[in-house]
């Protein structure tokens, strides 16, 4: 099954999700309990679940894999080879590029930054699918086929990633700054 996609202009911008991602920091810290921060070791571990909440790690791409093919009958158009068209016996081959990193990726485009346009794949879990159709198996060009189509979704991720790290450092300590000032607030109203 390939994956959805959609075209890049239709994706809000990068800003959107940092400030999404800022508002969220300010609930969590509004609704720390004092069990929660009261002591070191259980203060360090709510910061750390928060900052894994928050933060945004870069996408990197693994290598592309053949995961399934299946053979169909399709009606051709007339080309050099069938100038009157008719049936035509295809592979559907599934190419699935595997990846680490944050999905929220795949649905911003980067802010002030030049972008073509292009469809932009969306992961299904950690991973997306691509289906090429082709005459014969083979897997050079179902691979080359594959890649050619991840082109627009590999060069948003470049930019996005830039971004979201530069973001990520600066929320981090951000995230610091906010949880120790209400974890002196809570203290202070309990103590």
């Amino acid at each position: 099954m390939s994956s959805n996609y959609i075209h890049n202009t239709q994706l809000p911008i990068i800003d959107d999700l940092f400030q999404k991602k800022s508002t969220l920091l300010t609930q969590l810290a509004g609704n720390l309990s004092v069990d929660s921060i009261k002591e070191d070791n259980q203060f360090e571990a709510t910061v750390s679940r928060i900052k894994s909440q928050l933060k945004l790690n870069p996408v990197e791409f693994g290598e592309p894999k053949i995961s399934n093919h299946n053979q169909t009958t399709i009606q051709a158009p007339p080309n050099f080879r069938n100038p009157m068209g008719g049936p035509q016996q295809v592979f559907i081959i599934t190419v699935d590029f595997p990846f680490s990193g944050s999905n929220e990726l795949f649905g911003v485009m980067p802010s002030n930054v030049m972008y073509t346009s292009g469809r932009v794949y969306q992961p299904y879990g950690n991973s997306i699918s691509i289906e090429v159709t082709l005459t014969q198996l083979d897997k050079e060009k179902a691979l080359s086929e594959a890649r050619g189509a991840m082109d627009a979704t590999k060069s948003l991720i470049k930019a996005n990633n830039k971004q979201a790290t530069d973001w990520s450092n600066s929320m981090e300590l951000k995230i610091d700054s906010v949880l120790q000032q209400k974890r002196k607030e809570i203290i202070d109203l309990y103590s």
